[in-house]
């Protein structure tokens, strides 16, 4: 293979930053999350993931199967029900987690 000059990394240097420009993607900072546990909308850095068990899939997978739970990491009540023991059923979501 030959060499590669200079100016062919610059320029490749540049259609890599042009491919991260702020305008290509949106700004991290503004993603929004819904919690699990208490249905609300909240910035991505309020939300955490804890791992939860799924029901009924110990037959397929001896290791356990789990799922991601999304909740509100600054809401004390939605993250005791996403740490919970045993399996994530969904019927744990509940509007009164505040």
């Amino acid at each position: 293979m030959g060499q590669v000059s200079a100016g062919t990394l610059t320029a490749r240097n540049t259609i890599v930053a042009a491919l991260y420009d702020q305008r290509m993607f949106p700004d991290l900072n503004a993603m929004t999350w819904t919690c699990m546990v208490c249905g609300d909308e909240r910035p991505d850095a309020a939300i955490s993931v804890a791992h939860r068990p799924i029901p009924g899939m110990e037959d397929r997978f001896p290791e356990g199967a789990r799922t991601k739970v999304r909740y509100c990491n600054d809401r004390p009540d939605c993250a005791a029900t996403a740490h919970a023991e045993g399996p994530w059923t969904g019927s744990d979501r509940t509007r009164s987690a505040r």
